[in-house]
């Protein structure tokens, strides 16, 4: 599952989309699980960066 984040100048993750590109699921119960998983991640905060900056995340679900 693929993110695109978009994370404030704080370092805070301030939206995450899905990026259908790079992902290899479409599964809405796994969207929604690293949803909230990158939205509690936190960023070392940079005064002068700009006031959003976007990144991408990549989570490996495995089957047990």
């Amino acid at each position: 599952m693929a993110l695109n984040i978009w994370v404030d100048r704080n370092g805070k993750v301030t939206r995450v989309s899905q990026n259908l590109d790079r992902s290899t699921t479409t599964s809405q119960a796994l969207f929604n699980i690293a949803k909230k998983a990158a939205m509690q991640c936190t960023f070392t905060a940079k005064t002068d960066a700009p006031a959003e900056q976007v990144g991408l995340m990549v989570f490996v679900f495995q089957l047990q």
